[in-house]
């Protein structure tokens, strides 16, 4: 007599195994008692997921393998797709090694599968020879799940990967449970993200996470200490812009959009935030954002972003998130504006900002005061007489 399941669980540390273990080799070998196998091999692997999550995992993930409103372990598809998510996570993968396979996960799905037929079909359809067709499946799958448990067991895993986080909250419904990892983990997993990866996660992470994330990109910003590092962090500056894009909600968008201005505004055209200052006139593009910004008072700190412009480039960007805001302008406001272009050659020689702040001055002649058009005149600049209202 064959034995369908020779594997020694006692070696592996899972010898509460044994007894079901032996009934389930006699159940294989029997004439009729054959037809439980597909209720006691499903029982088995839901178990077997359920030890390896259970003992392997840290204590923090307990609500990834265990219902904690139900009071009861997850359903064997949930642990089935656990592990599917999981074993792509780059610190779970050290563990199994590629061991757990695509054909892995077919198989779990094949002995769910049989394990829902109902009584009727288990009696009039199963074939007697099922044992022996199934006989190497299963093995095949206990000597990948078996050396997996017994490498994980007592490591106390700590997922921190963002992207299998955000995966496991969508698809175990976990959203509003589950804690999207560390701020500065989430951070280093950006670095490393393409825009499909960032958008999802700002689509799943909880806004006070999403939150916390921002400010800390914010303060990494900050302290850059050099252009090359600058380059190299692109992927942060992106998740920013991305965040105010994808967010639906008015408050959010306003609160993201709010940070980043700040930081702007304190760094003082400095090239660490060139990235987030030339976003801003897309921004503007939303009412909400302009409101935002007219209604604060930032008019007269983004003119004075003007004023002190360092190069043509930036000149451009700050005239161009000026001229987003003129209708929120007043005459000192344009005094002012005035006063800076006269003063800084940087302004008046952008080819950008003079195109811009004269179509302004055109569009708000109402403000506009017309002893100052000779001395613009003189840098190339000011409402000719044809366009005079």
């Amino acid at each position: 007599m064959s034995v369908f399941i020779d594997k020694d669980f006692n070696s592996y540390g899972l010898q509460y195994f044994n007894k079901f273990i032996e009934f389930i080799n006699k159940c294989a070998n029997g004439s009729e008692l054959f037809r439980l196998l597909p209720y006691l091999l499903r029982n088995l692997f839901e178990n077997l997921l359920y030890y390896i999550f259970r003992d392997g995992l840290d204590n923090k993930h307990t609500i990834l393998f265990f219902n904690t409103h139900l009071n009861r372990s997850r359903d064997f598809s949930e642990l089935i797709s656990l592990l599917n998510i999981l074993r792509e996570d780059p610190d779970f993968k050290k563990y199994h090694k590629d061991t757990i396979t695509e054909r892995t996960m077919e198989y779990l799905k094949n002995i769910q599968k049989d394990g829902n037929i109902d009584v009727h079909n288990i009696i009039t359809q199963l074939p007697t020879n099922y044992a022996s067709e199934k006989r190497e499946e299963i093995s095949t799958l206990l000597g990948g799940l078996l050396p997996l448990y017994q490498v994980l067991k007592g490591k106390s895993l700590l997922i921190t990967n963002s992207i299998t986080h955000a995966n496991i909250a969508k698809k175990l419904n976990l959203l509003k449970d589950l804690s999207v990892g560390n701020a500065r983990d989430i951070i280093k997993d950006i670095k490393s993200m393409n825009k499909e990866e960032m958008s999802d996660l700002i689509v799943d992470l909880k806004f006070n996470k999403l939150n916390e994330v921002i400010e800390k990109i914010l303060a990494e910003i900050i302290i850059i200490e050099d252009f090359e590092e600058y380059k190299n962090k692109s992927a942060i500056y992106d998740f920013i812009i991305y965040s105010i894009k994808i967010r639906n909600t008015a408050s959010e968008k306003i609160e993201i959009f709010s940070k980043m201005m700040e930081t702007v505004i304190s760094q003082n055209n400095h090239y660490r935030v060139e990235r987030l200052q030339e976003s801003i006139p897309q921004f503007l593009d939303m009412d909400l954002l302009k409101k935002h910004c007219i209604d604060n008072n930032l008019i007269p700190k983004f003119i004075k972003l003007l004023c002190e412009s360092g190069s043509f480039q930036i000149a451009g960007i700050n005239a161009a998130i000026i001229s987003q805001l003129s209708s929120g302008l007043i005459k000192s406001n344009m005094d002012k504006i005035i006063e800076c272009i006269l003063n800084n050659n940087q302004i008046y020689e952008s080819t950008k900002a003079k195109r811009i702040l004269d179509r302004l001055f055109v569009k708000r002649q109402d403000i506009f005061d017309f002893k100052y058009n000779s001395k613009l005149d003189k840098v190339g600049m000011g409402i000719p007489d044809w366009m005079f209202i």
